[in-house]
């Protein structure tokens, strides 16, 4: 099984929660990250950056800024102010749709994903190849 883990981590506290989590369920050998809207860019490094306050390390891949509705982005702007030095958290340079759609080529019928931002990664890989949905094993 390989995990992946699609978040807009930076914004609330709800999904730094769930990643600590993944990582003290040893779910980490196994898992990637991808982050989703507005400036995943930032929010790579803010996951970058909780992985190693826990000791692991784990990849971690930038994806879709804007929304396929159109909607206006909304942050707060204290995402990552907690942090010095987030720019030298480096995360993947592929994206983070391309990982995806590797990840279900790769692990075909073993991939599970849980979703907990926007779903445009998810709606991008699927768009880009109509065959994604029916690799992965779990949308959570």
């Amino acid at each position: 099984m390989h995990l992946v883990l699609d978040t807009d981590i930076g914004t609330d506290v709800d999904d730094a929660m769930t990643l600590i989590q993944l990582i003290g369920s040893n779910k980490s050998p196994e898992m990637t990250i991808t982050t989703v809207y507005g400036d995943t860019g930032l929010r790579a490094q803010i996951a970058k950056r909780y992985c190693k306050l826990a000791g692991v390390d784990i990849k971690v891949f930038a994806g879709e800024t804007k929304t396929l509705s159109g909607k206006d982005i909304w942050l707060s702007g204290l995402e990552g102010s907690l942090h010095e030095d987030l720019d030298d958290e480096e995360y993947e340079s592929l994206g983070a749709v391309e990982h995806l759609l590797r990840c279900a080529n790769d692990f075909e019928g073993e991939l599970t994903i849980l979703a907990i931002g926007p779903l445009t990664n998810i709606a991008q890989a699927c768009l880009r190849d109509p065959s994604f949905a029916a690799k992965v094993k779990h949308l959570y």
